[in-house]
């Protein structure tokens, strides 16, 4: 059997998984702000899609983290919050950063839910690689869609969606918003 047919046979094999882990995440918003953190967003939900968990985890742990620190800037917070020192030299740990934006009333309760499961599914074994990291794929996979699942949700609290189904940006200081209030929003349309 050649290279190309081999290919062929194991992709058919997982075709199936592949479906069904599409029909649990098609219900993630489809539409982000556009900035720079949807496409590793998008990039998040393919991996899931495809069955790379340990990458869909991390780079919706990563996103994350990044996203937290942009809101903490655009909002004036101390440099500590944003910076990408951590603990050790001056700066802070997500939890304590996601917790001063909930203090602040900068983020939803709902949002600081959704930062808190994204860290609570083991970002620093992740982060690092350590040996409790998981290699079971049932909780892998749980894992994985808890992360993307979050990431989709924080980052689309940030839109709404108006009349004609135009996008409005829901806080200001963060996006790029046109004088109508009108914004650019990323379209994820990755199916494979």
């Amino acid at each position: 059997m050649d290279a190309r047919a081999l290919i062929t046979k194991e992709f058919d094999g997982r075709l199936d998984a592949i479906v069904e882990r599409s029909k649990e995440i098609e219900l993630l918003p489809s539409v982000l702000p556009a900035t720079h953190f949807a496409p590793p967003a998008s990039e998040a939900r393919s991996m899931y899609r495809m069955g790379y968990y340990y990458g869909a985890i991390m780079v919706a742990q990563a996103t994350a983290e990044a996203l937290a620190r942009y809101i903490c800037q655009a909002k004036g917070m101390e440099d500590k919050y944003y910076s990408e020192r951590d603990s050790r030299n001056g700066g802070v740990t997500q939890a304590m950063r996601i917790e001063q934006l909930k203090q602040q009333k900068i983020i939803s309760e709902r949002a600081f839910k959704k930062f808190r499961r994204i860290i609570d599914n083991q970002r620093n074994s992740f982060h690092h690689m350590n040996s409790d990291v998981p290699f079971d794929p049932n909780c892998l996979k749980a894992m994985a869609f808890e992360c993307v699942e979050s990431l989709y949700s924080i980052e689309g609290a940030f839109l709404g969606v108006g009349d004609n189904g135009r996008l409005h940006v829901l806080d200001n200081e963060l996006w790029d918003v046109r004088p109508d209030g009108s914004v650019s929003g990323f379209i994820d349309c990755s199916f494979l």
